[in-house]
């Protein structure tokens, strides 16, 4: 392999998106993509998608703008509403140590919600983390 097939190969990982998932035993789903679009600063898209027994789903945007806002309400104590322009992600902590409950609600009327134990909830924060890293690098 060629110098120029290494490098080319090491940034399409690089710039490839990988989608997180958890699925809770009842078969609910929640996924987050990073986008991989070109955006403005700021503007670098990720999207977080609940699917409840694999036909009804809702998702919701989150700007790399907003995700730190995301990102902190995870880690918080109080519920927090995020109103997003299509959709309105809830995030209702359920006490220090414990899980989060994410509820996506879709302006056209979509509204699914997951439980995340605490073991998932630790690894959901970094997971938003590299998924908004991803989508940074996105943006021009």
């Amino acid at each position: 392999m060629t110098t120029f097939q290494q490098a080319w190969t090491i940034l399409a990982g690089e710039l490839t998106t990988h989608p997180w998932e958890y699925t809770d035993p009842g078969g609910t789903t929640l996924t987050v993509i990073p986008e991989g679009l070109v955006q403005g600063p700021g503007d670098g898209g990720i999207v977080l998608r609940i699917t409840a027994d694999h036909h009804e789903a809702a998702e919701v945007t989150v700007t790399t703008t907003d995700m730190p806002h995301v990102i902190a309400s995870i880690a918080a104590d109080a519920e927090v509403a995020h109103r997003l322009p299509l959709a309105t992600l809830t995030v209702t902590p359920q006490g220090p140590g414990a899980g989060v409950r994410l509820a996506i609600r879709e302006f056209d009327g979509a509204d699914v919600q997951i439980n995340l134990p605490a073991d998932i909830r630790r690894h959901l924060s970094p997971a938003l983390t590299r998924a908004s890293d991803v989508a940074q690098g996105w943006e021009m």
